[in-house]
């Protein structure tokens, strides 16, 4: 998706507003493959390795508690 490496944290200032855009005009502009191209793709990226990375702990969680509670 653009990234050489996979973030472990995300942090986003906005420095804009965007108000009633188009989805013609946001797809267009996407695929001229500029810099909105690239910021959405590393905004997907970030946000796929969240949701995974939060499941892996949620399954290491449920893991561990139940070893503690003497069911390994």
């Amino acid at each position: 998706m653009g990234g050489n490496t996979t973030p472990s944290s995300l942090s986003c200032t906005p420095r804009a507003t965007v108000t009633g855009c188009k989805g013609r005009l946001l797809k267009e502009e996407f695929n001229r493959g500029g810099l909105l191209q690239r910021l959405l793709l590393r905004l997907t990226q970030a946000l796929s390795t969240q949701m995974f990375q939060t499941a892996a702990c949620n399954r290491h969680i449920r893991w561990s508690s139940n070893c503690a509670g003497g069911y390994c």
